[in-house]
C-alpha cells in the first residue's frame, strides 16, 4: 500500500518531459514515512540524470494539504526502543532535503493547503515555490518537544529581520500573504489557475537558462497577495527577538501590553523550554551557513531529541492523547544549563551527516 502513497508520472512538454511527484496519503495530510522519502529520493535521482526530463513538479493529490510533516505518530510508537530506526528516517529525510536544495533542474513545489515540518522540508528547498490562497505554513516543532529541522534554519533566513526567530520559536501559522512576505513562497497563484499554469509549463521552451524561463512563465500567473499581517509587527518582532535568551525575549514581551505581544507570550509559554533554548541557539549558530551545514546540525540535534523525554511527551499530548497538556522536563527555563544545551550540539557518540 505504501507504494501508492507517492505517485510518479511524466507530462509531455515541448522541451522533453516534466517529472511529477504526487503525494497521495490524504488521510494523514500526506504525513511522510521513510518509505515515501526513499521512493521520492530514488525517483528524483533518476530524473536528475535523465536528459529527457526538463523539470520536476512536486504536488499533492489533495487540496487540503501539501504535507503536514513527518509521521510523528509512527515516531512515537517506535519510541526509545527503536531509536536507530528513527535516526535512519531523519538521515534519509535530510539527505533528500539537501538533494532538493541542490537539484540540477528546475524544481517546482505546488503548495495548495497545509505545509508544516517535513512538508516544508520537501517544498521549501525547491527552486520555485508556488503557493495558493489555501497555504497554511508552520514549523510547530517546539510544541512537540522537538526543534524546527529539515533545514529550516537555512530557508527561514529568507525572512526579513528577525522574523525567522518568531516563526521558529512560536510555531506561528502563516497565511499565503505572510508566507510570501517571509520569502517562503515566491509565486502566489490562485488554486483555480494551477492546472492552466502546469499546461503552460508544458508548452514553454527552455532555451539557455531553464530556471529563468520557468520564473518568467510563473510570473505571468502570479498575483500580488494582500498586505501581510506580520509586516505590521516587523519592527516589534525585530526588537523583541533580538534578546540573547528566551528569558529576555519573554521579558520584552511582558513589557509590551499589546494584545499581539500577550498572544505571542502565551504561545511561548506552552512550548517545551528545552526546545525553545535549543532552537534559539540553533538559529544563532546557523546564521549565514550553507544548507549542508544546517542539515548536519539538524542531524546532531535530532539524535539528542530522540533520546529526550520532551519529544515523546509532546507527541503524546498533541497527537496521541490530544489533551494538549504536556509535562515538560525540565519544566522551567531556569532549570536548564548552558552545558546541557551545548551537549545537544555535540557530536559525541552520534552519527555524522556527510553531505558534501
Amino acid at each position: 500500500m505504501s507504494t501508492m502513497w507517492v505517485l510518479f508520472d511524466t507530462l509531455v512538454a515541448i522541451d522533453g518531459l516534466i517529472g511529477c511527484v504526487t503525494l497521495n496519503r490524504p488521510e494523514t495530510y500526506n504525513a511522510l514515512t521513510l518509505g515515501m522519502i526513499e521512493q521520492i529520493d530514488q525517483q528524483l535521482r533518476l530524473w536528475a540524470v535523465d536528459a529527457s526530463i526538463s523539470m520536476v513538479i512536486i504536488k499533492s493529490a489533495s487540496s487540503k494539504a501539501f504535507s503536514a510533516g513527518g509521521d510523528i505518530r509512527a515516531l512515537y510508537q517506535s519510541g526509545l526502543q527503536h531509536v536507530a530506526d528513527s535516526r535512519q528516517f531523519f538521515d534519509s529525510e535530510y539527505r533528500l532535503n539537501y538533494f532538493l536544495g541542490t537539484y540540477p533542474k528546475p524544481l517546482i513545489s505546488l503548495i495548495d493547503g497545509i505545509v508544516m515540518g517535513g512538508g516544508a522540508g520537501l517544498s521549501m528547498h525547491g527552486s520555485h515555490r508556488v503557493g495558493t490562497e489555501k497555504v497554511l505554513f508552520a514549523m510547530p516543532e517546539t510544541g512537540i518537544g522537538l526543534y524546527p529541522d529539515v533545514g529550516a534554519c537555512y530557508f527561514l533566513q529568507l525572512a526579513p529581520g528577525l522574523l525567522s526567530y518568531y516563526i521558529a520559536l512560536t510555531g506561528a501559522r502563516l497565511s499565503i500573504a505572510d508566507s510570501c512576505y517571509a520569502g517562503l513562497i515566491n509565486h502566489f497563484v490562485p488554486s483555480n489557475q494551477l492546472a492552466e499554469m502546469v499546461s503552460a509549463l508544458c508548452t514553454t521552451q527552455l532555451p539557455g537558462d531553464a530556471w529563468q524561463a520557468v520564473t518568467d512563465l510563473l510570473n505571468t500567473f502570479s498575483i500580488t497577495p494582500d498586505e501581510a499581517p506580520l509586516k505590521a509587527h516587523q519592527f516589534t518582532i525585530d526588537g523583541i527577538f533580538a534578546g540573547d535568551s528566551i528569558e529576555s525575549i519573554e521579558r520584552f514581551l511582558e513589557s509590551d501590553d499589546s494584545q499581539w505581544a500577550r498572544s505571542v507570550a502565551s504561545h511561548l509559554q506552552q512550548k517545551s523550554p528545552l526546545s525553545l533554548m535549543v532552537t534559539l541557539e540553533a538559529l544563532k549558530r546557523s546564521y549565514g551557513k550553507p544548507l549542508a551545514d544546517c542539515l548536519s546540525q539538524d542531524f546532531l540535534l535530532t539524535q539528542s531529541f530522540l533520546m529526550s523525554h520532551d519529544l515523546y511527551e509532546g507527541i503524546r499530548a498533541v497527537v496521541i492523547d490530544k489533551d494538549m497538556a504536556p509535562k515538560w522536563q525540565p519544566a522551567k527555563l531556569s532549570d536548564i544549563s548552558d552545558n546541557e544545551i551545548n551537549e545537544y550540539f555535540s557530536a559525541n557518540n552520534k552519527a555524522i551527516l556527510e553531505l558534501t
